[in-house]
Protein backbone atom coordinates (compact mmCIF):
# COMPACT_ATOMS: atom_id res chain seq x y z
CA UNK A 1 0.00 0.00 0.00
CA UNK A 2 2.85 2.35 0.80
CA UNK A 3 4.35 1.81 -2.67
CA UNK A 4 1.05 2.74 -4.30
CA UNK A 5 0.99 6.01 -2.33
CA UNK A 6 4.61 6.62 -3.27
CA UNK A 7 3.86 6.00 -6.95
CA UNK A 8 0.90 8.40 -6.89
CA UNK A 9 2.96 11.09 -5.15
CA UNK A 10 5.75 10.88 -7.74
CA UNK A 11 3.34 10.61 -10.66
CA UNK A 12 1.46 13.72 -9.51
CA UNK A 13 4.72 15.69 -9.47
CA UNK A 14 6.18 14.38 -12.74
CA UNK A 15 4.06 12.76 -15.48
CA UNK A 16 0.63 13.72 -14.14
CA UNK A 17 0.57 17.36 -15.27
CA UNK A 18 2.13 16.63 -18.68
CA UNK A 19 -1.22 15.68 -20.20
CA UNK A 20 -2.49 19.16 -19.38
CA UNK A 21 0.58 21.33 -19.94
CA UNK A 22 2.20 19.97 -23.10
CA UNK A 23 -0.95 19.95 -25.28
CA UNK A 24 -1.68 23.57 -24.38
CA UNK A 25 1.76 24.50 -25.70
CA UNK A 26 1.86 22.54 -28.95
CA UNK A 27 -1.42 23.64 -30.52
CA UNK A 28 -1.59 26.90 -32.44
CA UNK A 29 -3.82 29.62 -31.06
CA UNK A 30 -6.21 29.13 -33.97
CA UNK A 31 -7.19 25.59 -32.90
CA UNK A 32 -6.06 25.47 -29.26
CA UNK A 33 -9.54 25.55 -27.66
CA UNK A 34 -10.92 22.74 -29.82
CA UNK A 35 -7.80 20.61 -29.47
CA UNK A 36 -7.68 21.03 -25.70
CA UNK A 37 -11.31 19.97 -25.43
CA UNK A 38 -10.50 16.82 -27.44
CA UNK A 39 -7.39 16.23 -25.31
CA UNK A 40 -9.39 16.60 -22.09
CA UNK A 41 -12.15 14.30 -23.33
CA UNK A 42 -9.57 11.70 -24.35
CA UNK A 43 -7.86 11.91 -20.97
CA UNK A 44 -11.14 11.33 -19.12
CA UNK A 45 -12.20 8.54 -21.49
CA UNK A 46 -8.95 6.61 -21.09
CA UNK A 47 -9.00 7.08 -17.31
CA UNK A 48 -12.54 5.68 -17.30
CA UNK A 49 -11.48 2.68 -19.40
CA UNK A 50 -8.51 1.99 -17.13
CA UNK A 51 -10.77 2.20 -14.07
CA UNK A 52 -13.09 -0.40 -15.64
CA UNK A 53 -10.38 -2.76 -16.87
CA UNK A 54 -7.92 -2.84 -13.95
CA UNK A 55 -10.07 -4.65 -11.32
CA UNK A 56 -10.79 -7.67 -13.55
CA UNK A 57 -7.15 -7.76 -14.65
CA UNK A 58 -5.94 -7.77 -11.04
CA UNK A 59 -8.23 -10.73 -10.36
CA UNK A 60 -7.08 -12.67 -13.41
CA UNK A 61 -3.33 -11.94 -13.72
CA UNK A 62 -2.61 -10.42 -10.28
CA UNK A 63 1.01 -9.23 -10.12
CA UNK A 64 1.42 -9.49 -13.93
CA UNK A 65 -0.65 -6.34 -14.26
CA UNK A 66 2.20 -4.36 -12.73
CA UNK A 67 4.52 -5.75 -15.42
CA UNK A 68 2.12 -4.38 -18.04
CA UNK A 69 2.14 -0.96 -16.36
CA UNK A 70 5.93 -1.09 -16.07
CA UNK A 71 6.29 -1.96 -19.76
CA UNK A 72 3.97 0.89 -20.70
CA UNK A 73 6.08 3.24 -18.58
CA UNK A 74 9.28 2.13 -20.29
CA UNK A 75 7.72 2.50 -23.75
CA UNK A 76 6.39 5.93 -22.80
CA UNK A 77 9.85 7.01 -21.64
CA UNK A 78 11.45 5.84 -24.91
CA UNK A 79 8.79 7.59 -27.00
CA UNK A 80 9.09 10.86 -25.11
CA UNK A 81 12.89 10.80 -25.11
CA UNK A 82 13.18 10.29 -28.87
CA UNK A 83 10.04 11.86 -30.37
CA UNK A 84 8.70 14.66 -28.15
CA UNK A 85 10.57 17.92 -28.71
CA UNK A 86 11.43 20.27 -25.84
CA UNK A 87 9.33 23.44 -25.74
CA UNK A 88 11.06 25.18 -22.82
CA UNK A 89 12.08 28.75 -23.61
CA UNK A 90 10.37 28.85 -27.01
CA UNK A 91 7.62 31.24 -28.05
CA UNK A 92 4.27 29.90 -29.24
CA UNK A 93 5.20 30.87 -32.79
CA UNK A 94 8.45 28.88 -32.61
CA UNK A 95 6.58 25.88 -31.21
CA UNK A 96 3.97 26.15 -33.97
CA UNK A 97 6.77 26.20 -36.55
CA UNK A 98 8.50 23.26 -34.83
CA UNK A 99 5.36 21.13 -35.23
CA UNK A 100 4.98 21.99 -38.90
CA UNK A 101 2.60 24.93 -38.66
CA UNK A 102 3.09 27.92 -40.88
CA UNK A 103 1.56 30.36 -38.36
CA UNK A 104 3.01 33.70 -37.39
CA UNK A 105 6.71 32.83 -37.71
CA UNK A 106 6.66 33.02 -41.52
CA UNK A 107 4.69 36.25 -41.41
CA UNK A 108 7.34 37.79 -39.13
CA UNK A 109 10.15 36.61 -41.43
CA UNK A 110 8.50 38.24 -44.47
CA UNK A 111 8.46 41.67 -42.85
Amino acid sequence: MALIYLFVAFFACTWGPIGWIYPSEIYSTRVRAKCMSITTASNWAFNFIIALVVPPLINSISWGLYMIFGACGVLMFIFVYFFVPETKGKSLEQIDHMFGGRGNLEEKNKV
